[in-house]
C-alpha cells in the first residue's frame, strides 16, 4: 500500500475468491489492532467507511498494512 491509498473492500473480496476451495466470502470486517507488533494509532474504521462499503478512506498521511499474513487474516467456515 502506498500513503494515503483508499483500500478498496471490492478488491479484497475479489482476491479471497480466488482462494482454492473457497466458495464464498459473506462478510468482511477490518480491524484495528494496537499490539506491540503493531501501531498504537487509532483510526475510526467505520467512520472512513464509505457509504456503499466499497472502500475504506484513509488520510493521505496514513499507510495500512497487514503485519502478519498468518495471525491478522483470519476466516471461519460455517
Amino acid at each position: 500500500m502506498n500513503i494515503g491509498e483508499h483500500i478498496s473492500l471490492t478488491d479484497i473480496y475479489s482476491e479471497l475468491r480466488l482462494v482454492d476451495g473457497l466458495v464464498d466470502v459473506k462478510e468482511l470486517k477490518l480491524i484495528q489492532k494496537t499490539t506491540s507488533k503493531h501501531s498504537q494509532t487509532t483510526f475510526n474504521f467505520n467512520k472512513n467507511l464509505s457509504s456503499d462499503g466499497r472502500f475504506l478512506r484513509v488520510p493521505k498521511n496514513v499507510v495500512m498494512e497487514v503485519k502478519d499474513l498468518f495471525s491478522d487474516i483470519n476466516g471461519v467456515v460455517s
